[in-house]
C-alpha cells in the first residue's frame, strides 16, 4: 500500500513535471480506480512471491544438522550454468543484432532492437564474472588514496561478485537505457542538421503553425516582392493511397525544389507531367517500382486514378514525403491544396532580410520564418522535449536503483556485523567505517554505470545503423551526457551509502564481537 501511494504521488509529480517544462499536457488529473490498486497489490505479490523463489530454496536445501550450527551458511552455487546460460542469451542477442545489420528492410529495427534486450539481459548475466576485474581496476587507487578504509572496500566489493554484480544490474539497465537513447537523440539531431548543411539550398522556410492550414497566398505575394528575395517555392501537401498502402504526398515546382532542397534524379526525369509522379528510392525499392510503373492513387475523395513513374529521387527528408505529383496533377485531384511550407532563397540573407520577412508573417499572423540556424535549433528544441519526457521516466528507475543499493548494502552491513566490531575494537574510528562502507558504494554504483554506458552505447551505434534509411545518417555520441551519467553514479553511490555507513559505524563494539 505504500508503494500505491508513493505511485499517486509519482504520477501527480511527472504530470506537474512535464506542464512546467512547457510539454503539452492534457488538463486532466491522475485518476486512481479500483482496479488500479487491485492490480498494484496483485503485482507487488506476485512479483514478492517469485523473487523470494530462489533464497527460499537455497535456504531448504541446508541440512538440519548443519543448521544447528551457529555457522551454517548455505552453499555457494556454482557461477558455471550462470556463465552457459549468460553465453547464451548473449550470443543469440548478437546474432539478431548482426541479422538486422546484414538483412536490413523492414524487419531490421525489429530485429536489432529484440537483439539489444537479449544483449543486455546476457551482459547483467554475465556482470558477475566482469565484477572481480573491473571493480578490481576501478578501487586500485583506494589504498593509496583512503588508507586501510580504501583497502578494506576494495576486497568486500570483489569478495563476492555475484552480489556486486546484482546490486550495480539494475543501476546498469537504467543508465544504460539513458545512454542508448541519449545517443540515438544525439544521432538524430546531428542527422537532421547534417541534412539541413548539405541539401538545403533556401535560406529561409516558411511554416503555417497550423498543420491543417496553408500559408495565405497574400503572404507570399509579400515574400516574393520583398528586395532581396530571389525565389519563393510552395511546397503543397496532399494524403492519398498508392495500390492500397496510405502515403504523404507533396507537390511543387520541379526546379525550385531542384534550387531549394537539392532534389537529385537519380532515375527519369525532374518534372513529372499529367498523371505522372516521382518517387524516392526507398519507396522505390520497397515497392520494386522503376521509371514507366504504373501505380494506381486513391485521393482523399475517393477518385481514383492510374499514375506513371517518371523519376526516382534520392531521398530527401527536406522534402518531407516520398511521392511528388506534378503541379497539373495536383490541382486536378486534390480538391482542397493544402501549402503549410514554403522555401525561400535569397541574394543575400542578412539582417534586414530576416526582419522584413519576421514582420510579414507576425502580421499575418500563424506563420513562423526560420533561417538555417532557426531551423536547426527548432529541431533540437523537439528533439530534447521528446527525450526528456522519457529521461522524465527512467529518472524513477535510477531512484529504484539507488535503493536497491542502500538496500543490499545495510543487508552487507548487517552480516559483516561481528567483522566491522572486530575492526572498531582494533582502532579502526567511525568515520573510517563510514568512508569504508560509502567507497564500496561508490565503486560498485561507477562499476554498474560504465557496464550500462558501454552496451547502451554500443546498442544505439547499431540501432543507427539501421535507422540510416529513416534520416539517422550520422552517429553522434553525447559525450557529455555519458559523464554526467558517471558523475550521477558517484552521488548515488554515496547518497545509497548514508544510512548503512551510518548504522555500521554506530555497533555496539562487544555486542558485535559476541555476534557468531
Amino acid at each position: 500500500m505504500v508503494g500505491i501511494g508513493g505511485g499517486i504521488g509519482l504520477a501527480h509529480l511527472i504530470v506537474d513535471s512535464l506542464s512546467l517544462s512547457g510539454m503539452e499536457v492534457p488538463p486532466v488529473e491522475p485518476t486512481v480506480t479500483p482496479l488500479s490498486v487491485v492490480a498494484g497489490c496483485a503485482l507487488g505479490i506476485v512479483v514478492t512471491t517469485l523473487a523470494a523463489y530462489g533464497p527460499q530454496r537455497r535456504a531448504a536445501k541446508v541440512p538440519p544438522v548443519a543448521a544447528l550450527r551457529d555457522s551454517a551458511t548455505p552453499g555457494r552455487r556454482s557461477l558455471r550454468p550462470r556463465a552457459i546460460a549468460g553465453g547464451a542469451v548473449l550470443a543469440v542477442g548478437a546474432a539478431a543484432v548482426g541479422y538486422g545489420l546484414l538483412a536490413g528492410g523492414s524487419g531490421a529495427v525489429a530485429a536489432v532492437g529484440g537483439g539489444a534486450a537479449l544483449a543486455f539481459t546476457g551482459v547483467a548475466m554475465l556482470s558477475p564474472f566482469l565484477s572481480v576485474p573491473v571493480v578490481s581496476v576501478l578501487s586500485g587507487a583506494f589504498p593509496a588514496l583512503f588508507g586501510a578504509p580504501g583497502r578494506l572496500a576494495r576486497n568486500n566489493s570483489v569478495r563476492d561478485p555475484r552480489r556486486t554484480a546484482s546490486t550495480a544490474m539494475a543501476l546498469m539497465v537504467g543508465l544504460g537505457l539513458v545512454a542508448a537513447i541519449g545517443t540515438i537523440s544525439q544521432s538524430a539531431m546531428a542527422s537532421v542538421e547534417d541534412q539541413v548543411d548539405r541539401l538545403m539550398g533556401a535560406d529561409y522556410v516558411l511554416r503555417s503553425s497550423d498543420s491543417a492550414e496553408s500559408v495565405p497566398d497574400a503572404v507570399l505575394d509579400d515574400v516574393a516582392a520583398e528586395s532581396g528575395v530571389s525565389r519563393v517555392v510552395p511546397v503543397s501537401t496532399a494524403r492519398a493511397e498508392f495500390n492500397g498502402t496510405p502515403a504523404a504526398l507533396v507537390s511543387a515546382e520541379a526546379d525550385g525544389l531542384a534550387e531549394t532542397v537539392n532534389l537529385e534524379v537519380v532515375e527519369g526525369t525532374a518534372d513529372p507531367g499529367r498523371d505522372e509522379l516521382l518517387v524516392n528510392s526507398s519507396v522505390a525499392e520497397e515497392r520494386g517500382w522503376g521509371v514507366g510503373s504504373r501505380v494506381t492513387a486513391v485521393f482523399a475523395d475517393g477518385s481514383e486514378q492510374d499514375l506513371t513513374v517518371a523519376g526516382v529521387y534520392a531521398d530527401n527528408n527536406l522534402l518531407g514525403a516520398g511521392y511528388l505529383l506534378g503541379a497539373r496533377t495536383y490541382e486536378e485531384y486534390v480538391d482542397e491544396p493544402l501549402t503549410n511550407l514554403v522555401y525561400v532563397t535569397a541574394d543575400a540573407a542578412d539582417q534586414r532580410l530576416t526582419e522584413a520577412l519576421t514582420g510579414i508573417a507576425d502580421d499575418a499572423g500563424g506563420v513562423s520564418v526560420m533561417d538555417r540556424a532557426a531551423l536547426k535549433e527548432d529541431n533540437r528544441e523537439l528533439f530534447n522535449s521528446r527525450a526528456g519526457l522519457v529521461y522524465g521516466l527512467l529518472a524513477l528507475s535510477i531512484l529504484i536503483a539507488a535503493l536497491g543499493i542502500a538496500n543490499t548494502l545495510t543487508l552487507s552491513t548487517w552480516e559483516r556485523t561481528r567483522e566491522i566490531g572486530l575492526l572498531r575494537a582494533v582502532g579502526m574510528f567511525r568515520s573510517q567505517v563510514q568512508r569504508m562502507v560509502r567507497l564500496e558504494s561508490v565503486v560498485i554504483s561507477v562499476f554498474g554505470a560504465l557496464l550500462g554506458i558501454v552496451v547502451g552505447v554500443s546498442l544505439a551505434a547499431a540501432l543507427q545503423t539501421v535507422l540510416t534509411d529513416l534520416g539517422v545518417t550520422v552517429l553522434a555520441v553525447p559525450f557529455d551526457l555519458l559523464a554526467v551519467l558517471l558523475g550521477l553514479s558517484v552521488v548515488l553511490g554515496v547518497a545509497a551509502a548514508l544510512w548503512p555507513a551510518w548504522r555500521a559505524s554506530r555497533v555496539d563494539i562487544l555486542r558485535a564481537i559476541a555476534t557468531h
